[in-house]
């Protein structure tokens, strides 16, 4: 005894919501991290301040001998 063949109905030309293959997923964009400002840190400035305080001084010292 053979089993008998069942159609499968194909959908309409153009009617692709019933097909199932085309499936569009949604997939936003990340939101954009903002970029962090570069800030001069209280050590770095410091060590800035003390480097021309140094400096001025050894000029100083040149000068006067």
């Amino acid at each position: 005894m053979a089993t008998p063949a069942i159609p499968i109905p194909s959908p309409a030309i153009g009617n692709t919501a019933t097909a199932g293959s085309a499936r569009v997923a949604y997939n936003p964009t990340p939101p954009v991290k903002p970029v962090a400002k570069k800030s001069v840190s209280c050590l770095s400035l410091f060590g800035g301040i003390l480097a021309v305080l140094a400096t001025a001084a050894l000029l100083g010292a040149a000068l006067l001998h």
